[in-house]
């Protein structure tokens, strides 16, 4: 009788895509990504494949995360995005000092890929275009802090994993100074959204429910909500997870809470969950 044995086969070049026929509470995610095919359905079960893939926006964020958190795969779906990245207001200031004469601005032409929380402080102190300053970064406000860089003479910054980039007028900064924006990610239009439950109605791949990774208003979760309901009008028993949007910067709970009741009043469903606010997590 024959010893047993196992055979193995390594395949080059996967970067972890999952086959068609994988079974499980799948979850289908569809955002914006930086990179990638657009409106085509794959599964995957590592972050870092998705990152291969489609290397960042609000798509990669909520995949990578639902693949770390759950140990389970899901389908990633890149959405088209008709409204690019956007700067809110910028502001520096100086806990201890006065502030530098800089007037630092964003680069609207460099369109963020996600929403992030810029976070950019100068460590050593000096004159733009003279070298001397050095400075950290942050894209999550402060809370994860790149390496100390020199400036240089350069009159700019660009924050390349989040496509974030500031423009700093003649003058000086000091040590301290900090400069904080919050960005917004780039968002689907209607269209966008309706190619997108195209694309997962006809993917072929075994899933449970889905989600957007951006935020949706009422009226959009009221379009999720008809496309559920047209599925199972055909016996395609689907649900969906979706995020209103979270706190504006200088909005206090109380507004949040009433802007949030006014758009949602009146919404009804009995296919999907939405959430609402911010956490901040390691």
């Amino acid at each position: 009788m024959p010893a047993a044995s196992v055979s193995i086969s390594l395949l080059e070049g996967a970067l972890g895509v999952q086959p068609n026929n994988i079974q499980g509470h799948i979850a289908v995610i569809a955002g914006p990504a930086s990179s990638g095919p657009l409106l085509t359905p794959a599964a995957f079960s590592r972050p870092q494949d998705v990152i291969a893939n489609f290397e960042a926006g609000p798509l990669v964020e909520y995949a990578s995360t639902v693949i770390k958190n759950t140990g389970k795969h899901c389908i990633v779906v890149r959405t088209d995005s008709t409204t690019a990245g956007a700067y809110g207001t910028v502001t520096t200031t100086n806990a201890v000092t006065t502030a530098g004469t800089s007037v630092v601005t964003a680069d609207a032409t460099v369109e963020p890929y996600d929403e992030y929380e810029v976070y950019f402080k100068c460590i050593t102190g000096g004159t733009i275009g003279v070298a001397g300053i050095t400075y950290q970064w942050s894209l999550d406000g402060g809370r994860t802090m790149s390496a100390t860089t020199a400036l240089g003479t350069a009159a700019t910054v660009t924050l390349t994993s989040g496509n974030v980039k500031l423009d700093f007028a003649a003058g000086t900064r000091v040590a301290g100074d900090v400069t904080t924006v919050r960005t917004s990610a780039p968002a689907e239009n209607n269209s966008d959204f309706a190619d997108a439950m195209t694309a997962i109605g006809e993917c072929g791949m075994s899933w449970d429910f889905a989600s957007f990774a951006n935020h949706m208003t009422a009226a959009q979760c009221g379009t999720v909500d008809t496309w559920l309901s047209a599925l199972w009008a055909k016996g395609i028993h689907k649900a969906a997870r979706l995020t209103a949007r979270g706190p504006a910067v200088g909005e206090t709970e109380a507004q949040y809470l009433a802007s949030l009741a006014s758009d949602f009043s009146g919404f009804v469903t009995q296919r999907m969950t939405v959430s609402a606010g911010y956490a901040e997590f390691a």
